[in-house]
């Protein structure tokens, strides 16, 4: 003779509350204002009845409370999407040079026919021993370019630029060496665009001579105006390049690890130079 048991498994109550759905925030804050309301009606006094205005009104909170929490959630996934595309741009820029707001730049050797090296784009900071800080040009494969090889027929700038947020028909560029002393400097008579532009310099001050301090560090100052009147230097943007290493996180962003120490956001890039 066959017996049918019937038994309770554990394991069973737990995979059918799995199996249940689960109810966001905006569902249980819902249905507690909803029971509140419930209770309040089987309470209230049958010869004071609740007036129709305030339950419409009550009403009214519930769907504008679970309106907000909708959009609170839909906000969220946007955000969520934002960021996953910021990381896939972060990552997309490793290895590339790029302009951001800076104002230094340093000179590399112009070898054989070449007006400029190709490889030889940004800029190194390293700590020496003596506590003195050594800036030098170098190579996408991490070889130092020599300003002393006796192969170099000139000398070139690493790329930097300004971005000016309104027209000017007349700006001017001035080159310092690391004692402030003015090297060169450049000026632009022409009208120019709301735009970012970029250039090089050629490590010959105002006279023409090549400048004695090849692997020096070297400043630049950007003064712009349009019919006479100078542009406001909030609205005038100086720019270096400089080489993108890595991705990093900044408060849940990404950001561009460009040196020792030193990172920035995507919103600080003016622009972006091909490999």
């Amino acid at each position: 003779m066959g017996i049918n048991a019937a038994t309770n498994d554990p394991t069973n109550n737990d995979i059918d509350a799995q199996k249940k759905p689960q109810k966001s925030q905006s569902d249980d804050m819902r249905d507690t204002f909803l029971q509140m309301i419930v209770t309040q009606m089987q309470n209230q006094d049958p010869t004071k009845p609740m007036d129709n205005t305030d339950l419409t009104s009550q009403l009214a909170q519930i769907a504008s409370l679970e309106s907000m929490n909708n959009l609170n959630d839909k906000i969220t996934v946007i955000s969520q999407q934002i960021q996953g595309t910021q990381a896939l741009q972060a990552a997309q820029l490793v290895g590339k040079n790029i302009l951001t707001d800076g104002n230094e730049l340093v000179l590399a050797p112009v070898r054989g026919d070449d007006t400029f090296i190709r490889n030889t784009t940004y800029a190194v900071t390293e700590n020496n021993p003596d506590g003195s800080i050594a800036e030098y040009a170098e190579d996408e494969q991490g070889k130092e370019t020599d300003p002393g090889d006796d192969t170099a027929t000139g000398y070139m700038s690493t790329p930097f630029g300004f971005f000016i947020e309104k027209p000017a028909d007349k700006i001017e560029i001035t080159i310092r060496d690391a004692n402030k002393g003015i090297v060169r400097n450049i000026t632009i008579d022409k009208d120019s665009k709301a735009d970012v532009y970029d250039l090089r310099w050629d490590g010959r001050n105002d006279n023409g001579e090549l400048v004695t301090d090849t692997k020096g560090k070297y400043t630049f100052e950007v003064k712009a105006s349009n019919k006479g009147e100078a542009l406001p230097d909030k609205i005038i943007h100086k720019l270096k390049m400089v080489h993108v290493n890595g991705v990093t996180t900044n408060l849940g962003s990404p950001a561009l690890d460009v040196g020792i120490g030193s990172s920035i956001l995507l919103s600080d890039v003016f622009k972006i130079y091909p490999d």
